[in-house]
């Protein structure tokens, strides 16, 4: 049975080269998308640190004195702009690191 069925497809070729071209092409597809998906979403949250990052440096230079005393959370500028001092905060957070250099352990 299974020999009949050879000896009468034996000249047709290129037929599961087709099949699995059909059949990867949405497999890698997907693959495709699922990974730049997943990278997408990296770059989302390292850019939710930064925002939360440069917030927590804002708010640590409130007033201690005024919080202590009065339970109130105050800021004395001294004409520092606060949206430029956010800036500087993440900017400076973005660019740590990028000057470190690696050496290598081993001598060659």
């Amino acid at each position: 049975m299974i020999f009949d069925f050879l000896r009468e497809h034996r000249f047709v070729r290129g037929s599961i080269s087709i099949f699995l071209a059909l059949m990867l092409l949405p497999m890698f597809s997907f693959i495709a998308l699922m990974i730049e998906s997943a990278r997408f979403r990296s770059a989302e949250q390292q850019l939710n640190e930064l925002n939360f990052m440069g917030q927590m440096a804002i708010l640590a230079d409130y007033l201690s004195y005024i919080e202590e005393n009065y339970d109130l959370y105050a800021f004395d500028t001294n004409g520092k702009d606060m949206n430029r001092s956010f800036e500087d905060y993440v900017n400076h957070a973005k660019t740590a690191g990028i000057d470190y250099k690696y050496e290598s352990p081993f001598w060659y």
